[in-house]
């Protein structure tokens, strides 16, 4: 029998359980000199590690007497008790992680950006009893409280943090450990939610054996002692941040330095530089993610490398300081590996492993042998299999798995296969030793002609090549081939050139099929995405783009008897000579026709700067703040052969595509025209893409209208060209497109009967434009009507008509409404939530002088197609409208500290128009936005979310880009939430008993609560 069976229990406030890692703690806290333990960048905080034992016993007395009886009873009994923790990586986060282990419970770390919704889930999914929450959090945790304790836990409780740190230091001979059998190693001790990839995320509860143990064998693999210093600036809620970083170094007597927050690689490069300079701030140790190292590269190449030689050699030594460089995830690219190495002199030392089995192949220091692309060997102890011998799904047997799937004994027998090996779903291959990973078997591994492709491998090899800076790869479905291989390119901007013929000069059959224009990869740099949106919607993308071209070359387009000729309305096109194919874009970002011609004879209305076509023997662009001016293209047919084509070097890779653009010119009239060369090098292929639907009504407001008619009709010789040409060749298009044409315009009226009435009559171009403009204001007007009895009131903001929901005193939002206005019970029962959610005083001010839009229009066709939106917006135009939405958000911000707006469709412009101006608001949110222009992009001042559907004919593909390429260079915070398979209005107007409509409609009201609950308390 135990001698603690007859014993009274040996516990106390100065009582630390009997377990390695207190007793490791309580060794480092009686050594002297003191050294520091924790030091927060943030807070300014600097603790030994004395200090931080006794915060913990402080916070845990405040636990203890803060639980209910029952709870403490099961924590005497050592069973299973679960606490959350809301906290950024810091002081706080540490003294709660390392408090709950005090008590003998486990820790649910969150991060501070999570959902309202999610964090419930994890809450209840876990069952935790308890949460602690930090000072910045302090708001969301007493919401997450009562929402908790509306749903019938009455005993759920919240302890903030930072009231109980910084308590009075303890004597190192106080504090003891304690006599009673040491804790089970085997009990939870640290929960760590996965992605969800495939669902809700999965709870992954780490035995008390995953905070020492197996911390253990990462210091000492890594060779920590009590000299390192580590700069830690991961998320402290993933299984890297708490058991590569936290853990070993804490164990290890390391100083940790918390940079919290989203990662700053200028602030990151001055804290390298600092460390060079100053002994006493010298860093040793460095963890990231390839992305992290990709970004702090890219910030040297721009900022720091022309720097004068003196002041440059200042970072460089910063970058030299480490004894120990870490990445994980995956390998870096060859590239990103040989610039490191060449900067710090060492290689960074990568490794593979997940959240349920930890690290299992790691790069040994200073092993020269390891072979590029590899991430190690295997570390001893573990026991690894293939399911194809040298290669296939890693299966796992390691002494520092998981426990168990929260709540989920079949999730977690699922996850192992006959002979209890953990399936990882990620395929590999070995190699004398070193293990190489080629990706998720679901994502990364494509079928392609019979064979298997590494996405990552491809991924690797692209970014090889000194021009492009991101890449990534993924399966496009192919009848022939089952998959195409498709990659996404994020360009250098400033990498020398070389020629086409250059580059494909040993390339063979690697010769890209198809090439197409886009830049999406900065959506996901600040951006979260689970792996299983993001595949999807670009594969979705890039099918549909790239079979355009495809088509456009197995089919050969005939040629149109009679040129069309140049003309205005929302469908522009190019003309050219010789085999030139053009692809013309309207609106919509999908090809209304393409056109073949023999010859082009350019008129004087031609020659009003719209565009330029000269011809010459090789082509040309200048470029001037972005745009480009001009362009000199070449009659393909002088140039017959591609080898001829390649030497005269119209092809250029320093743009790859964009280098070969139409010219961009006065007024904005066009957001880009993008050239792609076809896959038998016969034809260009160009997208033309205008400017969104508010330069077209400014036609009417500024009467362009009247000047662009009398232009027209001087000049017989240009008439309207009929549509039935381009009918014609649109449905020889293959199925897909003809599919996705008929689910663009439904039951539009470009049928049968516009067609033969355009045969017959020389249509106007206003007729054109309304007919067009029609068709893609049709999700601004449609949609359903919400059920629910709206809470707020009526009243007057600035003498107008308004509802407002909420009695805040301190924070205030300005919901700026679609077409249907303030009276749709819609958005107020939105603005219901955001005031009970965001804890906000909510405004929905009427914007349009008391006209209001029947709501029966958004499910009645025929009211529908009565309301004439283009002379609606018409009389609201943004000049007409702009001056009073400035005057509601000059007066909520007089009344209130802090002040975000949200604009949904209509409103979307006003958001970012109030953005340029700080004095206006703090924060803005737009959903969906219409009438949109890159310069109210460029303007912002304050921090940006977009909440973005796959689908928008007026947030449009080019806006999307223009987004995501501006405002990174704005300087301010900014997010971008992606919305797959979901259409322009779905944030206002979507249908709620869909089950995907009404999950995004609950994701976005989600993204936008924790967007105002960061920005405005």
């Amino acid at each position: 029998m135990d001698r603690c069976c007859v014993v009274p229990r040996h516990s106390g406030s100065s009582v630390l359980p009997n377990t390695p890692l207190f007793s490791r703690l309580l060794r480092y806290a009686g050594r002297s000199p003191a050294r520091i333990a924790i030091d927060d960048a943030r807070s300014g905080l600097q603790k030994t590690h004395l200090e931080l034992l006794s915060d913990v016993l402080a916070l845990r007395d405040v636990i203890l007497q803060t639980l209910d009886q029952a709870t403490c009873q099961a924590l005497e009994r050592r069973e299973e008790v679960y606490i959350a923790i809301i906290a950024a990586g810091g002081y706080e986060y540490a003294v709660a992680m390392l408090s709950t282990l005090a008590l003998g419970a486990a820790a649910v770390p969150m991060t501070p950006a999570v959902p309202m919704e999610e964090a419930i889930y994890f809450i209840e999914k876990s069952r935790s009893v308890l949460l602690l929450g930090s000072s910045a959090d302090s708001g969301k945790c007493r919401d997450l409280e009562q929402r908790i304790a509306g749903r019938g836990n009455a005993r759920f409780r919240t302890v903030s943090i930072g009231l109980f740190i910084s308590s009075p230091t303890l004597q190192v001979n106080d504090i003891v450990i304690s006599s009673d059998r040491a804790l089970e190693e085997n009990a939870p001790a640290v929960v760590i939610f996965t992605s969800g990839t495939t669902g809700q995320p999965k709870g992954a509860v780490m035995r008390r054996s995953y905070v020492f143990d197996c911390a253990l064998a990462v210091a000492d693999h890594y060779q920590l002692t009590e000299d390192d210093v580590l700069l830690h600036v991961l998320p402290v809620h993933h299984a890297t941040g708490i058991g590569i970083n936290f853990f070993p170094s804490i164990i290890s007597g390391s100083r940790i330095e918390f940079r919290s927050g989203g990662f700053d690689e200028a602030w990151t490069w001055e804290r390298w530089k600092q460390g060079a300079m100053d002994p006493s701030r010298r860093l040793t140790v460095f963890s990231a993610v390839p992305t992290i190292w990709m970004r702090m590269r890219r910030y040297y190449q721009r900022n720091l490398r022309r720097l004068p030689k003196d002041d440059l050699e200042k970072y460089v030594a910063g970058a030299r300081q480490f004894r120990v460089c870490l990445c994980g995830t995956s390998a870096l690219p060859r590239p990103l590996d040989d610039f490191w190495t060449s900067l710090m002199r060492r290689r960074i030392m990568q490794r593979y492993g997940a959240t349920e089995f930890g690290a299992i192949f790691k790069t040994r220091l200073a092993d020269a042998k390891t072979p590029e692309g590899s991430v190690g060997p295997l570390i001893s102890g573990v026991d690894v299999k293939l399911s194809e011998g040298d290669e296939g799904e890693i299966l796992v047997k390691s002494p520092h798995m998981f426990m168990k799937y929260l709540c989920d004994p079949e999730g977690t027998a699922n996850a192992h296969d006959g002979d209890g090996y953990f399936m990882t779903g990620d395929i590999a291959r070995r190699e004398k030793g070193y293990y190489f990973v080629l990706g998720r078997a679901s994502l990364d591994i494509i079928k392609s002609g019979g064979y298997k492709i590494s996405a990552l491998d491809i991924e690797r090899e692209l970014l090889s090549l000194p021009y492009i800076a991101e890449a990534m790869v993924v399966g496009v479905s192919d009848e022939e081939y089952g998959q195409r291989v498709a990659a996404l390119l994020s360009l250098q901007e400033e990498e020398m050139t070389t020629s086409f013929r250059q580059e494909r000069r040993s390339a063979g059959n690697a010769v890209a099929g198809a090439i197409e224009p886009f830049t999406l990869l900065s959506r996901y740099t600040n951006a979260a995405f689970t792996n299983n949106i993001i595949p999807r919607s670009l594969q979705h993308e890039f099918k549909w783009h790239t079979s355009q071209h495809l088509e456009s070359v197995r089919y050969p387009l005939p040629s149109i008897r009679n040129p069309i000729q140049p003309m205005f309305g929302m469908d522009r096109w190019i003309t050219g000579s010789g085999q030139h194919t053009f692809e013309v874009y309207n609106d919509f970002d999908e090809p209304l026709w393409a056109v073949e011609e023999e010859y082009a004879k350019l008129g004087s209305f031609w020659e009003t700067g719209i565009l330029r076509y000269v011809p010459s023997p090789n082509m040309n662009v200048s470029i001037q703040h972005g745009r480009f001016r001009e362009i000199n293209a070449v009659p393909l047919h002088e140039y017959s052969t591609d080898s001829q084509w390649f030497d005269h070097g119209i092809y250029n890779t320093r743009r790859f595509w964009q280098e070969a653009l139409m010219a961009i010119t006065e007024g904005g009239r066009f957001r880009g025209a993008e050239w792609t060369l076809s896959h038998d090098a016969k034809y260009f292929i160009a997208s033309i893409h205008i400017t969104p639907m508010e330069w077209i009504f400014s036609w009417f407001r500024n009467d362009l209208w009247t000047e662009l008619t009398a232009q027209w009709a001087r000049d017989n010789s240009y008439s309207c060209p009929p549509l039935g040409d381009p009918f014609m060749i649109i449905y020889k298009r293959s199925a897909d497109q003809i599919q996705i044409q008929r689910q663009l315009y439904p039951a539009s009226n470009m049928d049968a009967a516009i067609i033969a009435e355009h045969h017959k009559t020389r249509t106007t171009v206003r007729r054109l434009l309304t007919e067009l403009a029609k068709m893609s204001c049709d999700n601004c007007k449609s949609g359903f009507k919400w059920n629910g009895q709206p809470t707020g009131k009526e009243t007057k903001l600035n003498k107008v008509d308004a509802y407002v929901s909420g009695d805040s005193k301190d924070a205030a939002i300005l919901i700026i409404t679609d077409i249907f206005g303030w009276t749709l019970p819609n958005v107020r029962l939105i603005a219901d939530h955001y005031a009970k959610e965001a804890n906000a005083t909510v405004y929905v001010p009427d914007l349009f002088a008391g006209e209001v839009v029947d709501p029966g229009a958004m499910s009645d066709p025929e009211k529908r197609k009565n309301f004439d939106v283009m002379e609606f917006l018409g009389r609201h135009n943004k000049e007409t409208r702009w001056p009073e939405i400035k005057e509601h958000a000059q007066t909520l911000k007089s009344q209130y500290k802090k002040v975000a707006a949200i604009g949904f469709c209509y409103g979307g412009w006003a958001c970012f128009k109030l953005a340029a101006d700080p004095s206006l608001v703090d924060a803005i949110s737009s959903a969906h936005p219409s009438l949109l222009e890159k310069s109210e992009i460029e303007n912002v001042k304050v921090p940006v979310q977009l909440l973005s559907p796959e689908n928008d004919m007026m947030y449009t593909e080019e806006l999307k880009k223009a987004s995501l390429e501006i405002l990174p260079k704005t300087g301010v915070q900014w997010e971008y939430v992606y919305f797959p398979g979901l259409n322009h209005g779905f944030a206002v107007r979507g249908d709620p008993s869909d089950p995907k409509q009404k999950d995004g409609l609950e994701r976005a009201k989600r993204s936008a609560v924790n967007f105002f609950n960061e920005f405005l308390h």
